[in-house]
C-alpha cells in the first residue's frame, strides 16, 4: 500500500528492509510522509489484487479494481504462471496438501516489525514464499534481497518449517530468482534482521544517501543528507574534476537525480489539482501515441479492404523482441509444429532468427551509456 498502513503504525515493514540496510535513518525520517504514488505503482496495486484471486471471483468486493490493459493483463498472468511453476519446482513432488496464505499480515515473535507476503505455500516443513515485482527495474536476486529475507524470518516465526524458499518473480526483467535458507542459513538470517533493526533505533547513525536507497524512499524532500549533496553539487566546476572526482560527482549526482525526480512529480500532482498554484510552470499534454493492438485482424481489415499487401506490409514495423518472444511461445505450445526449429529452440530464438533474416536485419550500436559499477 502506499499510505501508512494504521496496523503497523510507526513500526517497520518487511517491505523497504533493503533500504533500510544501507540507510537505517530513512525509516524515521519518512514516518508520516505520505507517498502520492506513480502510475507504475498503481498497475502494481492493480496486478496484485488481481493475484490475491489468481483473476478469479470478480464478484468479491476484494476485487474493484480490475486491469485496464493489455500490458497489465500480460504481467498479471505472467506472475501466475512464474508462481505455479515455481510451486511445481519447490513442492511438486511433496505428498503434503499445500497451505496457502495470501497477503496475510504477520509479525515478529517481539513485535518489532511486520510484513505481509504476497503468497506462501507450505507443504509439510517447507515453506515457499512468493513475491511479485511488477515494475521495469529490476530488484536484488533472492538470495540478496532483506525484503525475501526479513519476510522468511516471519515465516519462520509464525509457521512450523525448517527450510523456506524465497523466489522474485519480476516478468518484466526476466525470469524468477530463487533462494532456499536451510536452518542454518535461518539463524543468519535472523542475525541480520536483528542487526538492521538495532540500527534502526540508533539515533547517533546518519543518513546515508545512494541511488538504490533512495529511489523509493519517502523522507527525499526533507533529508538533510540528501541536501548536504546537492549544495556540494552546486559548487562543482566539471572541467577541473580529476578522474577521481568525476566518480565521486557522479555517484551524488544519481543521487540527486532521485530528489528532482520526486520533486518534479509533486509539481506534475500540485498543477493537476490546481493548475495556477506554482508560478512560470504549467502541464502541456503529452503526445498521443497511437498504437494497434491486434495486428492480425488489423492485416485482415486492411486486406479486405481492397489495400495491396505490399502496401500493408511496407507499412508495419516488426518488433524483433516481440517476434522473438512470440515464436518461443508458439513452439513450447506447438512442439510438433512444421517449423524447421532445433530441438529447444526457444532457449536461441534469438540466433535462430538472425539466422533466418540475417539480410533484412540492420543492426545499429546505441551510445554508450554510463554505468556504475555494481549496478
Amino acid at each position: 500500500m502506499n499510505n501508512l498502513n494504521d496496523e503497523r503504525g510507526s513500526l517497520p515493514s518487511a517491505s523497504p528492509f533493503s533500504r533500510y540496510a544501507k540507510c537505517p535513518p530513512s525509516h524515521r525520517l519518512g514516518l508520516g510522509i505520505k507517498s502520492e504514488g506513480s502510475d507504475v505503482s498503481r498497475a502494481g496495486d492493480r496486478i496484485h489484487r488481481w493475484l490475491q484471486f489468481d483473476g478469479g471471483d470478480k464478484s468479491m468486493s476484494s476485487f474493484d479494481t480490475p486491469l485496464q490493459n493489455a500490458d497489465e493483463s500480460w504481467c498479471a498472468n505472467r506472475c501466475l504462471e512464474d508462481r505455479k511453476m515455481l510451486e511445481e519446482l519447490v513442492h511438486g513432488d511433496s505428498p503434503h496438501a499445500l497451505q496457502i496464505h495470501r497477503e496475510l499480515r504477520m509479525w515478529d515473535k517481539l513485535r518489532r516489525y511486520s510484513g505481509v507476503p504476497d503468497y506462501v505455500a507450505i507443504a509439510g516443513k517447507h515453506a515457499l514464499i512468493a513475491d511479485y515485482k511488477t515494475g521495469p527495474i529490476a530488484v536484488e536476486h533472492a538470495s540478496m534481497n532483506k525484503q525475501l529475507m526479513a519476510l522468511a524470518v516471519l515465516v519462520a516465526n509464525n509457521f512450523d518449517v525448517d527450510e523456506i524458499t524465497v523466489a522474485v518473480i519480476q516478468p518484466k526483467c526476466g525470469q524468477p530468482t530463487l533462494y532456499r535458507y536451510d536452518k542454518k542459513g535461518m539463524r543468519n538470517a535472523r542475525q541480520t534482521i536483528n542487526r538492521i533493526l538495532r540500527r534502526l533505533n540508533d539515533p547517533t547513525l546518519k543518513p546515508k544517501p545512494g541511488p538504490k536507497q533512495c529511489r523509493y524512499c519517502n523522507a527525499k524532500p526533507i533529508c538533510p543528507a540528501l541536501k548536504d549533496e546537492v549544495n556540494e553539487l552546486v559548487a562543482v566546476v566539471p572541467d577541473a574534476l580529476t578522474p577521481q572526482r568525476v566518480s565521486q560527482v557522479l555517484s551524488k549526482a544519481k543521487v540527486v537525480k532521485e530528489l528532482i525526480k520526486s520533486v518534479e512529480d509533486r509539481a506534475r500532482r500540485m498543477i493537476k489539482e490546481k493548475p495556477d498554484c506554482i508560478p512560470g510552470w504549467f502541464l502541456k499534454d503529452g503526445s498521443m501515441r497511437r498504437t494497434v493492438k491486434d495486428s492480425g485482424a488489423t492485416c485482415k481489415k486492411l486486406e479486405d479492404s481492397g489495400l495491396p499487401f505490399d502496401v500493408i506490409i511496407n507499412s508495419t514495423t516488426f518488433s524483433l523482441s516481440k517476434l522473438e518472444r512470440n515464436v518461443a511461445e508458439y513452439i513450447d505450445s506447438h512442439p510438433d509444429a512444421p517449423l524447421v526449429w532445433p530441438e529447444h529452440a526457444n532457449k536461441i530464438v534469438r540466433e535462430q532468427l538472425r539466422g533466418l533474416l540475417e539480410e533484412l536485419i540492420e543492426e545499429k550500436q546505441c551510445e554508450p551509456r554510463l554505468t556504475a559499477v555494481g549496478d
